[in-house]
């Protein structure tokens, strides 16, 4: 009852399985710092735009500081991030500069938000 409360007010927003994807196919992942070339409301509309329309893209945040964009990317090999890469770089989505380092190793995987000091 409780967990059907917690759904109702939109404070569980779904249920997810952790695939370990390095057992279904070869996989590499990329973490990519993205800045754009222009900072309007529409340039970061249109980059977040074609992130969600790119389903190597797990994950995505916009970011202060140097950067505008942190990416998670999964790809099958080093080929596949340099062609999506040119993709981004050779669109019209205005973007500057992408650098990219490989995961070697998840050192922490996300298992859940701390959530101990919360009272209900």
């Amino acid at each position: 009852m409780r967990v059907r409360r917690l759904e109702a007010a939109g404070l569980i927003e779904g249920y997810h399985a952790r695939v370990a994807i390095e057992a279904v196919r070869p996989t590499v992942v990329i973490f990519a710092e993205v800045t754009l070339t222009r900072h309007h409301p529409a340039d970061f509309a249109g980059f977040e735009a074609f992130v969600l329309s790119v389903p190597e893209i797990v994950e995505a945040a916009q970011v202060s500081g140097a950067v505008d964009y942190l990416l998670k990317v999964v790809v099958g090999d080093m080929r596949a991030w340099r062609e999506l890469s040119d993709r981004i770089l050779n669109s019209d989505l205005g973007v500057g500069k992408i650098s990219s380092h490989v995961m070697m190793k998840a050192a922490k995987a996300f298992q859940a938000y701390p959530l101990d000091d919360v009272t209900a």
